[in-house]
């Protein structure tokens, strides 16, 4: 009997613990990632660029936007991670501020 608790108990921990290696699993896969460098040359551009760094969080599930480096100084570079599916986005907005970029890394997951 004591033997069969100690299976049920053990059973009960390796899923606990295989769920928290599948969730670990998932948020670590960035194919498709990419990393834009981005130049705010204006004022306004910067104070954009912070608009989206403080209500990214907010508006997008986790993971989907990741500010590497933070805007700080207007002419100080900016790395913005982004997911596949919201690059084109991303960019668009970004050109319609006049906000220089370019691609620094092309696949995060490679």
């Amino acid at each position: 009997m004591h033997f069969i608790k100690l299976i049920a108990i053990f059973s009960v921990l390796s899923t606990t613990v295989l769920c928290f290696i599948e969730d670990d699993g998932i948020e670590k896969h960035y194919n498709g990632y990419k990393v834009l460098r981005l130049l705010p040359n204006t004022l306004d551009q910067l104070q954009y660029l912070n608009g989206i760094a403080s209500d990214v969080s907010f508006i997008l599930p986790p993971k989907k936007i990741d500010f590497w480096t933070m805007p700080k100084d207007v002419n100080s570079t900016v790395d913005l991670m982004v997911a596949p599916d919201l690059i084109k986005n991303i960019q668009k907005k970004l050109s319609a501020q006049n906000i220089k970029t370019k691609v620094l890394i092309k696949d995060v997951g490679e």
